[in-house]
């Protein structure tokens, strides 16, 4: 557990807790005018906003209290007890990495009435379905397909996949969040749909089996450690493109595709 005696304390940054596996409760001094824990959990002290969610923390399932509306980014990183969580109404906010690297995670419960938020398929989105925001990366099925509605993947969305050996990108994909696919084990190969302009960092950072990226003439930017910890990869695209100089500065071998 984590003691906050100190009441000055006014600010904690986004992921301040993330993937602390051991930790399994907050505690906050009554007198701290910014935050407090309720049932071990860091919140805003209006308990309107959710920051941390005990990554050791010992249950499997959660329920957002009704009143909180928004989660700080990575509020629930790691947490891999969790098997499932619901999301009230009240919720409008949700922080990116949300639940990245919750391997035993397999249900996200949201209402239907809920105005900012949906789920399906084990995914969870945005009301309009233009954004990713999380999968349940304790569902077994090996292959997932993002809906061709979605025009944003969020930070951390596949963080951690453990059975995940193809994830398929529609072309209405404009934008892919930091570590999106961090460290998906068994991921084999993916496409990066044209339109898409960089690939941020740690995007594909510690994919063990990933043997094939091709990458589209419109990527002009590659964020740091992107690929690294890829022992497998070649990336593949057009020649003289920012994918081969790429590829050519970094050591890592490179195909050439005729488009």
């Amino acid at each position: 557990s984590t003691d906050w005696g100190y009441v000055n304390v006014k600010t904690v940054g986004d992921g301040a807790f993330a993937h602390c596996e051991k930790l399994t409760a907050m505690t906050v001094s009554d007198e701290n005018p910014n935050f407090c824990a309720s049932d071990g959990i860091l919140f805003s002290k209006d308990q309107t906003d959710l920051v941390t969610y005990p990554a050791g923390k010992s249950g499997t399932s959660y329920v957002i209290p009704d009143g909180v509306t928004a989660t700080s980014a990575g509020a629930f990183a790691g947490a891999v007890n969790l098997t499932s969580v619901t999301i009230p109404d009240s919720v409008t906010s949700l922080g990116e990495g949300i639940f990245a690297v919750c391997t035993s995670l397999t249900t996200i419960n949201v209402s239907e009435t809920n105005p900012n938020y949906c789920y399906q398929d084990g995914a969870l989105f945005t009301k309009d379905k233009t954004k990713l925001i999380a999968y349940s990366l304790g569902k077994t099925d090996t292959t997932y397909t993002v809906p061709e509605s979605v025009t944003n993947i969020c930070s951390g969305v596949f963080f951690g996949s453990k059975y995940l050996t193809s994830i398929i990108l529609p072309d209405s994909v404009q934008s892919i969040g930091n570590c999106a696919f961090d460290n998906c084990i068994k991921l084999k190969e993916m496409t990066i749909p044209d339109g898409v302009t960089s690939i941020s960092v740690y995007t594909f950072d510690r994919c063990d089996s990933l043997e094939k990226v091709t990458i589209p003439e419109s990527v002009t930017s590659i964020g740091d450690h992107a690929f690294t910890n890829c022992p497998k990869l070649t990336i593949c695209g057009v020649s003289d493109s920012y994918a081969e100089s790429y590829a050519n500065d970094n050591n890592i071998p490179f195909k050439q595709i005729v488009v």
